[in-house]
């Protein structure tokens, strides 16, 4: 029997845990074909990253912009080594998380975040909806307009994600979009704004125009305003 936990940080199970659902509720072809639906977009993903060597892996962050930090002195929050946010940029795109702390909504300062100096900035939203455009132009982050990702606009925001660290069905676009904001020339084929509104489609078996609401509530309208 499968333990119901993971003593590391991974997606692997997911798909068990679906089949497992279907069969309490007697649709065994139903959650296999999500299951496998979702499964083939996580592994065109690696596919497409896998074999970027170690040394020329673009240097990434998941910087949480909480007023929380701020009025803890800090800057940001990020996500170390050890979690299921670092999994998504390094075992799935294939990036590197430029964190190599441990912990999950680490306070950091700005002089730590100017040392790490990523490459590209995604921005988590359990603590609310913050734009690239707020670490682009907001005052109280007017000493991190330095950082190489923001002076090459290369900050984007992810989709909705919990609080708790649960991974929801939606889990392949946080996938998507930390993937193709690493490596966009890998991804150039992929419009990910269409792309959200086919897998809304597939997963939930909802029309376009109720896609695009979804699209819409998850935080993501800015993918169809920046055509990524």
């Amino acid at each position: 029997m499968r333990k119901s936990y993971q003593d590391e940080p991974t997606i692997d199970l997911i798909g068990d845990e679906i089949r497992l659902v279907g069969d309490v509720f007697s649709r065994e072809n139903d959650a296999d074909a999500l299951a496998a639906y979702l499964d083939g977009q996580i592994a065109e993903i690696r596919k497409r990253t896998q074999d970027i060597p170690e040394d020329e892996r673009v240097r990434m962050i998941q910087l949480g912009l909480s007023p929380r930090a701020r009025q803890g002195g800090g800057a940001g929050m990020v996500w170390g080594q050890d979690t299921i946010e670092s999994y998504f940029i390094e075992e799935i795109a294939h990036a590197k998380n430029v964190y190599e702390g441990t912990g999950a909504f680490v306070v950091v300062s700005t002089e730590q975040i100017l040392a790490l100096d990523p490459d590209v900035i995604v921005l988590p939203t359990a603590q609310g909806y913050h734009p690239a455009s707020e670490l682009y132009t907001a005052p109280y982050y007017r000493n991190l307009q330095e950082l190489t990702a923001v002076k090459n606009e290369r900050v984007y925001a992810l989709p909705w994600t919990p609080f708790n660290w649960a991974k929801r069905l939606e889990y392949p676009i946080e996938a998507m979009v930390i993937a193709k904001a690493a490596y966009p020339e890998r991804f150039s084929d992929i419009n990910v704004g269409e792309w959200t509104l086919e897998f809304y489609q597939e997963v939930y078996g909802v029309d376009e125009a109720t896609a695009r609401e979804l699209r819409s509530v998850q935080w993501l309208d800015w993918m169809a305003k920046e055509n990524f």
